[in-house]
């Protein structure tokens, strides 16, 4: 059974592609950030402008968005965690591949 390593031009090239769509991706990753932040700064505006505070419903509500908003953002914190973690191991992996 025959052994079959990546050469080195095939390894050059395999690397140019795939940090070209990890730049594609990181591009539309920035880009969809931005809407959805936008998306929510005119939620809250909204919500801030139309509530009527002395009324405690409102403020419960709000209250609550703010927490699930605190939920969901420490949530994607530490996804973002785990996601370079996991990224790092396999730059490893390659390395050792490479020699």
């Amino acid at each position: 059974m025959e052994n079959k390593n990546i050469s080195e031009p095939d390894f050059a090239a395999l690397r140019q592609q795939t940090l070209s769509q990890l730049e594609k991706a990181e591009r539309a990753k920035f880009y969809a950030v931005i809407v959805v932040a936008v998306m929510e700064v005119v939620i809250v505006a909204a919500f801030v402008w139309l509530a009527d505070f002395s009324n405690r419903v409102h403020l419960l509500i709000f209250i609550a968005m703010l927490g699930i908003w605190l939920l969901v953002g420490a949530s994607l914190a530490v996804l973002g965690i785990l996601q370079k973690e996991n990224m790092l191991r396999i730059l490893n992996a390659i390395q050792s591949l490479q020699g």
